[in-house]
């Protein structure tokens, strides 16, 4: 038996002038293989702490036509390759489309003494069949493990187990199965959707000249447990919008409070964003997140829907992320209950383009506090003497050392509700975009004294970016202002 086979190193290359390896190509050589060359070259670096623990190695290849693999300069595996390779040397014979795209296992087990403490380097050497070819494929993946020892392997986390069976000197094929330790089944009070690009940036000069054109390929969506304990991942889909399966990803646990990201186009996602994030990534998704909007759909392992929302490009959305580069954020993500994802008032744009895929980029009350000079405990609420306390500077982004009368604004307006033009009463307040553990309750009242709230009496209506830190929300009347005498406005502030 095996284990450690998890520790997986793997790189996606080729072309075709069709589109059957398009999914399996992250790296695309047409325009330097093309009837140009019929061999390419990948080298893969990987550093292991203790190569002394590893015993048991594979490499898996998909491969159209041949290569030659070697690790730290040695030959371990070879197929359709000549015995004397060139520089430029092509494959000496086929391999069909429809197996190309399928791992095929070679077992190296023999070659482990090959590695190395620090850096070691897998390098292929990818052959096609004829310079004319239309199409070209390879895909290396090198896994590591350990034997077990006969009684057993304890296991203290979550893990993918590979196994196999020795006879003799006939090894069997080898079975996996993931283990889970701790969990909790993931459901709608603890997963949310924290972050989601759906219209990144086109790509720079760099971005093209590394062979990413299309400004879909950068699309990430971002997942956050929100609950105290961890969380199996197992069975949790995407099935709307982009289609996603975790079963079938290399991550399927996530602790609280931590995020983890699925992507487009994972080699073009490390193009603008760098390989740190590698170990929160869990897998490429299906489809492509529509700019103008569309409902996306997450479901449990029973087929329930943990959050299936429809998303906008205008107002009351927030605009900044059709275009402009910015991320759809979910305001307070550790809230419970969890924010409706459907609301377009529990989202705000990203504080900086391309967002903060893994991390967020919202602030907190303390740090805030702390960064200003207020004492803790605070014995005044409001040091500037502007009859703003500190909670709402810190909320609408201001400074609460320097005096700032400004106040929310409340009007009559025209405006065009449901394709109606009509008189509403609107409320107007500032925002600092990042203060995410603030919960904003707007509330309306015809005496001062009685205050209502929620939809069935004050709605968001729109919001502008001021500049990069700050946004004005707009609140209107649910109904028409017809002729009520007098109406009253007030934000209500909840720090979480």
């Amino acid at each position: 038996r095996s284990r450690g086979l998890g520790d997986v190193y793997k790189r996606q290359v080729g072309y075709d002038r069709v589109s059957t390896y398009d999914s399996e190509i992250s790296l695309n050589l047409d325009g330097t293989m093309d009837g140009e060359n019929t061999s390419a070259y990948l080298r893969m670096e990987f550093s292991l702490a203790d190569a002394s623990l590893y015993d048991v190695m594979r490499l898996k290849m998909k491969y159209d036509d041949g290569f030659i693999a070697y690790l730290n300069g040695v030959p371990i595996a070879r197929e359709n390759a000549p015995a004397t390779p060139a520089w430029n040397s092509g494959a000496d014979g086929g391999h069909p489309d429809g197996e190309a795209v399928n791992f095929v296992n070679f077992d190296v087990s023999g070659q482990t003494g090959l590695l190395e403490n620090g850096i070691n380097v897998l390098a292929i050497h990818g052959l096609n069949d004829g310079i004319g070819s239309s199409d070209f494929l390879i895909t290396p993946e090198l896994e590591l493990g350990q034997s077990t020892i006969a009684n057993g392997l304890s296991l203290s986390e979550s893990m993918l187990i590979t196994a196999r069976t020795l006879d003799g000197s006939d090894w069997s094929a080898p079975a996996e199965a993931y283990f889970l330790i701790d969990t909790v089944p993931a459901d709608s009070e603890n997963l949310v959707i924290s972050e989601f690009h759906y219209r990144p940036l086109d790509a720079d000069a760099i971005e093209i000249a590394a062979g990413f054109t299309d400004r879909d390929d950068f699309e990430f969506i971002e997942v956050m447990n929100s609950g105290s304990q961890t969380i199996n991942l197992s069975g949790v889909r995407f099935i709307a919008g982009i289609t996603f399966d975790f079963s079938t990803a290399g991550i399927r646990t996530l602790e609280p409070g931590k995020r983890l990201l699925i992507v487009n186009d994972l080699a073009a996602f490390q193009q603008r964003y760098g390989s740190a994030l590698s170990s929160q990534i869990a897998g490429e998704y299906s489809g492509n997140l529509s700019n103008d909007g569309e409902l996306v759909t997450l479901v449990d392992a029973s087929d329930i829907n943990i959050h299936s929302f429809t998303y906008n490009d205008q107002s009351p959305w927030p605009e900044g992320p059709d275009g402009d580069g910015f991320t759809l954020v979910l305001i307070s993500p550790s809230q419970q209950p969890v924010p409706d994802h459907g609301d377009p008032a529990s989202w705000r744009a990203s504080a900086a383009i391309g967002g903060s895929p893994g991390e967020s980029d919202g602030t907190n009350y303390t740090g805030w506090r702390i960064a200003n000079g207020l004492p803790n405990p605070e014995n005044d609420p409001d040091p500037d003497k502007d009859g703003r306390d500190n909670l709402l500077e810190y909320f609408e982004g201001t400074d609460p050392n320097s005096a700032d009368r400004s106040n929310g604004a409340i009007a009559i307006e025209p405006l065009e509700v449901a394709g109606v033009a009509n008189d509403y009463i609107v409320f107007r307040f500032k925002r600092s975009l990042t203060a995410d553990d603030v919960t904003m309750i707007p509330q309306i009242s015809d005496d001062l004294d009685q205050w209502l709230e929620g939809p069935a009496n004050i709605v968001l209506h729109g919001r502008e970016r001021i500049d990069d830190t700050q946004e004005v929300i707009t609140f209107r009347s649910t109904e028409p202002a017809g002729s009520q005498p007098r109406k009253f406005g007030r934000l209500k502030l909840r720090l979480e």
